[in-house]
C-alpha cells in the first residue's frame, strides 16, 4: 500500500472518531447551565471591597479566564452549603481553569470572622455587596437581578461566565445557574465544555 492510501485511511479512522464522541455528547445533553437557545451578553460590572477591605474590580478577572460568581444573602460564609461546596472543591475547579469569586451582604469584618470559624482563609475572594455612596442596599446583587424593590428578600444565584466576559441573560438581567449545586459538581468533573 502506499504511504499516501495509509495516511487516507488513518485520516478517516480519526474523523470518524471524532464525529462519533461529538454526537455521543450532544446525546448526553447540554451542560446544566448551558442550554442552545442562551442569548448571551456582557457580565455586568462591579467593584467591591474583599474580606481584605481592598477594592475588587470585577473586570480584572474577565478575558483571562472563566468565572464561577455565587451571589449569596443574608448567610454566613462559613454556613453558606455552596460556599462550603466551592471551598472543598477549589483545587478541582482552579485544575478547570475557572476562578471562584463570593459576593454577600456580610462585611469585611464578618466575612473574617468567618474565616476564623472556618479555620482557614477562604481561597477565593468574597465581597461585599455595600456601596456607600448610594443608599440602595446590595446594588450589586440588584444589577444581577436578584434584588428589587418588588423582591421581598434578596435572592442567591450562581452565574458561570466565559472568558469572552459573557452570561446566559433572560429578560433584562443575566440568568443563574437553575441547579447550582449541579453546575459546581459539572465543572469540579472537568467536564466544562471549551
Amino acid at each position: 500500500m502506499q504511504p499516501r492510501v495509509i495516511v487516507l485511511f488513518l485520516s478517516a479512522a480519526v474523523i470518524f472518531s471524532l464525529v462519533q464522541w461529538r454526537l455521543s455528547r450532544e446525546r448526553d445533553g447540554p451542560a446544566p447551565n448551558k442550554a442552545a437557545t442562551d442569548i448571551r451578553q456582557l457580565a455586568p460590572r462591579f467593584e467591591l471591597y474583599d474580606q481584605h477591605s481592598q477594592l475588587v474590580k470585577f473586570e480584572r478577572y474577565l478575558g483571562r479566564t472563566r468565572l464561577l460568581v455565587l451571589f449569596i444573602a443574608d448567610a454566613k460564609a462559613d454556613e453558606h452549603p455552596l460556599v462550603q461546596q466551592l471551598a472543598k472543591a477549589h483545587a478541582a475547579i482552579d485544575k478547570a481553569g475557572v476562578q471562584v469569586i463570593v459576593v454577600g451582604t456580610a462585611t469585611p469584618f464578618a466575612i473574617r470572622e468567618a474565616e476564623k470559624r472556618h479555620g482557614e482563609p477562604f481561597p477565593f475572594p468574597i465581597l461585599t455587596d455595600i456601596n456607600q455612596l448610594t443608599p440602595e442596599p446590595s446594588p450589586t446583587h440588584r444589577h444581577w437581578g436578584l434584588a428589587s424593590d418588588d423582591l421581598p428578600e434578596i435572592r442567591q444565584g450562581l452565574f458561570l461566565i466565559d472568558r469572552d466576559g459573557t452570561v446566559a441573560w433572560t429578560d433584562n438581567t443575566p440568568q443563574p445557574a437553575h441547579n447550582p449545586k449541579l453546575a459546581i459538581e459539572f465543572i469540579t468533573s472537568g467536564d466544562l465544555p471549551k
